[in-house]
């Protein structure tokens, strides 16, 4: 489906969305950040799943599940949240990405100043490899 524009979907806790489509996981966005990406990724010519899940969900299970079924996962590590300890333990998944605090960067690899770029740069990637 070369050229194809698809609108994509975000889906919030508690629900799910288990169709074709990549399936990103942000955490702790802003709202702005998230308009800007939406933006800037609208008209892509592949499905993506945009799960959202913010400080004040309470559905770790939610979380972890999409965690675990999520193609990239980007965080915001910026303010504290009441799941944190959650946070640590998908921060040291590999195709999780994290912004907000240089300073977990010594630690955990992933870190990104840009999401909205990681974000464009990811896509492209999948796109590349669709072409080969």
């Amino acid at each position: 489906m070369a050229g194809t524009s698809f609108d994509h979907l975000i889906v919030t806790p508690p629900d799910r969305y288990h169709g074709e489509g990549y399936k990103i996981l942000w955490v702790d966005w802003p709202l702005e950040l998230i308009d800007r990406c939406l933006n800037s990724l609208r008209g892509s010519p592949i499905k993506l799943i945009f799960h959202a899940y913010n400080p004040n969900d309470r559905n770790i299970n939610w979380l972890m599940d999409t965690a675990y079924q999520a193609d990239i996962i980007i965080m915001d590590m910026t303010f504290p949240a009441p799941y944190d300890v959650i946070k640590g333990h998908l921060i040291a998944k590999d195709k999780l990405y994290h912004f907000g605090r240089k300073d977990l960067s010594d630690i955990f690899p992933g870190y990104i100043e840009d999401p909205l770029g990681k974000m464009i740069t990811w896509l492209g990637e999948i796109m590349d490899k669709r072409n080969q």
